[in-house]
């Protein structure tokens, strides 16, 4: 029977000079483009000292640093090849299409600290016109996300928000933007029009956004919405508003409605234990095409016969237990009417 081999990535140094020797400091000198590598990491400069003793690297002159997730520049650095620990001082990160400056910065190429730091939101450089984040500490978690304090938003020069904590999830970007534009082509309904879904990721479980619409023949629908997810806890609520000034187009089809029109819903989905879950859906709305007309992306036959009810169960090893109410909240809709429900299952 063979047995496994395990295989590992054993240190280089090179240089395009001869390597020297200090026995004195027990250290080996590589000057001129300099390069050490080790496994996924490559770290280049002028000139690396090498230390046997603690397996440290002390980088001099044009500092690079490179792994699989982030770019490191600065003018002097060191690492610890047993632990992957670096230090720096002045320094510039590309991780993952950010652009990061700051100072001090310590850890490991998993896990690295640095003050005032300057975040460059999808921009390696510092762009004038973008959208870059300072903080007076930070925490950078390679390849997942980053954290700051005391974090500033910009957008060019102009400072536009302040949060004492926030954390940033690389797959999410800070502005969640949804556009439909018929400024161009004409809607027989509506004329020309622009629907904008905005959602702001602020680092926190709940993000807060707006809708604003412009409709050419009618006038501007105003909204919010309010997106959370955290933990054993899901879902939205959004609700806007419209003063439809054009009826003339819906009295052909005796569509009689008020010109003020609206809608709401909530929709929430969590556990209140391990073994307890509720449900929540409720929709609030003027009349039954409001959605149709407004918002068709989210209209579909469920829409305009719309279900407000809240359903709590609980689950043990052999049974589930659960519990629904429904209500009407909308007039124009004719249900029938019902006790709340108790179920039993085994």
């Amino acid at each position: 029977m063979l047995a496994p081999v395990w295989v590992r990535s054993v240190p280089s140094l090179s240089s395009d000079l001869p390597i020297e020797y200090d026995t004195k400091r027990n250290c080996s000198l590589a000057s001129g483009n300099a390069e050490f590598l080790n496994n996924s990491l490559r770290l280049q400069a002028d000139r690396i000292y090498f230390f046997s003793e603690n397996a440290k690297a002390l980088a001099e002159g044009n500092v690079r640093i490179t792994t699989e997730f982030l770019r490191l520049l600065t003018a002097s650095g060191a690492y610890w090849n047993a632990d992957k620990r670096l230090e720096s001082d002045a320094f510039r990160l590309e991780v993952l299409g950010h652009g990061v400056e700051g100072k001090n910065l310590k850890g490991t190429t998993d896990h690295l600290i640095a003050d005032k730091l300057v975040i460059h939101y999808n921009s390696v450089q510092h762009d004038a016109s973008g959208v870059h984040i300072t903080a007076r500490k930070g925490e950078l978690h390679t390849g997942e996300y980053f954290e700051l304090w005391d974090a500033v938003f910009h957008v060019g020069v102009m400072p536009v928000w302040y949060t004492p904590y926030y954390r940033h999830d690389f797959n999410e970007s800070i502005l969640r933007w949804k556009a439909d534009c018929g400024l161009v082509w004409r809607d027989k309904v509506h004329g020309r029009y622009l629907r904008n879904d905005l959602l702001f990721n602020l680092g926190w479980s709940i993000k807060p956004g707006i809708m604003f619409d412009y409709y050419r023949k009618h006038d501007f629908l105003v909204g919010g919405i309010l997106e959370y997810n955290g933990g054993n806890r899901n879902g939205f609520f959004k609700a806007a508003r419209i003063y439809d000034g054009d009826l003339a187009t819906y009295k052909k089809s005796n569509f009689r409605a008020q010109n003020a029109r609206f809608f709401a819903e909530w929709r929430h989905q969590g556990q209140l234990n391990e073994n307890t879950d509720l449900l929540i859906q409720t929709e609030w709305i003027k009349d039954k095409d409001v959605i149709k007309h407004f918002r068709p992306d989210e209209n579909d036959a469920t829409r305009q016969h719309p279900d407000n009810f809240a359903e709590l169960s609980h689950r043990t090893d052999n049974t589930v237990t659960s519990a629904l109410v429904r209500y009407r909240f909308n007039h124009f809709q004719h249900i029938q009417e019902r006790l709340p429900e108790l179920r039993f299952n085994y």
